[in-house]
């Protein structure tokens, strides 16, 4: 066994902590060189409100309310559905897109989705859209790649 004095194992339990917390630490203090995946809704954050194109998801106490512009428009959704949706948006994960699209493509999105969150003055307005089977997201005139889930599942059934 190596014999050090009281100090010199001081130093190597103080060491040897920093370097567990640089390991633990990782991806936070270094990152990613392509700057990673982020939530499009913090962990935190309560969706309220939920609009895709023309049909709006309201949250009302424990339940939702569904908005359309006509009668047959209105989705054949239960509110566990409902749930099920808004928590995919919960979860949703973006990237930062490598290449960049048309100006044509990214001005008229397929869908149009304003989502609220509780406490926020004024909704997140993205835009959605598929290229090449590739899923994108257009928000504050930045270009995502949808990491997670798939633009099927951010979607109603009837979109």
């Amino acid at each position: 066994m190596l014999r050090l004095t009281q100090k010199a194992w001081n130093n190597v339990l103080i060491f040897s902590m920093l370097i567990l917390i640089v390991l633990l630490n990782y991806d936070r203090l270094f990152g990613s060189a392509e700057g990673g995946t982020q939530a499009v809704v913090k962990e935190s954050d309560f969706i309220v409100s939920l609009q895709i194109n023309q049909m709006t998801f309201e949250r009302i106490g424990t339940g939702w309310r569904v908005m359309a512009p006509t009668e047959a428009q209105l989705p054949n959704m239960q509110s566990e559905d409902i749930d099920a949706l808004v928590a995919q948006w919960q979860r949703a994960l973006i990237r930062p897109s490598p290449e960049n699209l048309a100006s044509e493509l990214t001005a008229s999105p397929d869908y149009l989705v304003n989502l609220s969150v509780a406490g926020e003055a004024t909704p997140m307005v993205m835009g959605l859209l598929e290229v090449d089977n590739t899923a994108y997201v257009t928000y504050g005139g930045e270009l995502y790649l949808l990491d997670f889930p798939t633009l099927a599942q951010l979607l109603p059934p009837d979109a």
